[in-house]
């Protein structure tokens, strides 16, 4: 690979990145490839990029770079070091993503703070929470919010999304990879599937644990902050949707999630107008 080639992909990367004062070198005198090379391997190795590194390569491959077709030499190995340190490439998002069979974090190992991404979410409360907690004994609550939680997880992760936040009485899911948007909607009906079951057959209170479920999609700034992530449009935008606009064993979803549906999945929401707001809802109906 040239040296244009290779300060191309590094201003690729990081933005403004300047191979002369990198090193020091006067832009009157060349830098040799080799020592080029090295220099901004070990920037974008500091710079915690190398994962977007090997992405692009795979791109320039396949696409080329500046008009022309290019061979990446060992590419090949590359990936099989990159995987074998627990790493999918997602075709999708066109990027490196944890692999849920070795580990998983909040981030999927690739969302950096301070950046904007498009997240769907998923929120979940539990309805008349005051209620159960005076009707049952602290254990008996304990026990079922813990079912709960468990399906919940299940669900989420089995779609690799992620629960961020959880409370005693509800949380917040993401789902960044793949069709997020029919992931957590497939997720929050399974939750309701999953709760009528538990209420069957193993609920221990006195009354059914009923839940309200929003969907929602849009940007959103990642961060570890939970403080921060709540005020953030998108996030306000699902809680109005779960407290105002869901009933008690319902699941709503906005209409921005349902434009992104299969027709088999959006087809189970039916459309509910409240406020001049339209969302779309789901809940789990027996004939008798």
């Amino acid at each position: 690979m040239d040296l244009p080639t290779m300060v191309h992909i590094a201003k690729d990367l990081i933005p403004g990145y300047d191979l002369h004062k990198r090193t020091g070198i006067r832009e009157s005198i060349a830098i040799p490839n080799l020592d080029a090379s090295r220099r901004i391997i070990d920037d974008i190795i500091r710079d915690d990029r190398f994962l977007d590194f090997v992405s692009y390569l795979i791109r320039y491959e396949e696409e080329g770079i500046m008009g022309r077709r290019i061979t990446i030499a060992y590419l090949r190995e590359i990936l099989k070091e990159v995987y074998s340190q627990g790493y999918l490439f997602d075709k999708d998002q066109r990027m490196f993503v944890e692999d849920p069979r070795i580990r998983k974090t909040r981030n999927w190992g690739v969302l950096r703070p301070g950046n904007e991404y498009t997240l769907c979410f998923l929120r979940i409360d539990i309805a008349g929470n005051t209620k159960l907690v005076k009707n049952n004994s602290a254990d008996t609550v304990h026990r079922a919010y813990s079912a709960l939680r468990e399906t919940v997880n299940a669900s989420v992760e089995r779609r690799n999304g992620r629960v961020w936040m959880w409370e005693g009485d509800g949380g917040v899911a993401a789902f960044f990879f793949g069709n997020r948007n029919q992931a957590a909607a497939l997720a929050a009906m399974e939750i309701l599937h999953e709760l009528f079951l538990y209420n069957k057959t193993s609920c221990p209170m006195a009354s059914p644990l009923t839940v309200r479920i929003g969907v929602h999609s849009g940007m959103c700034e990642y961060t570890e902050d939970n403080a921060s992530l709540v005020k953030s449009e998108t996030l306000q935008r699902i809680a109005d949707i779960e407290k105002f606009h869901t009933q008690p064993g319902h699941c709503s979803i906005s209409i921005v999630v349902r434009e992104m549906l299969d027709h088999l999945v959006s087809s189970q929401f039916r459309p509910v107008r409240n406020e001049n707001i339209t969302c779309y809802t789901y809940s789990l109906e027996l004939e008798s």
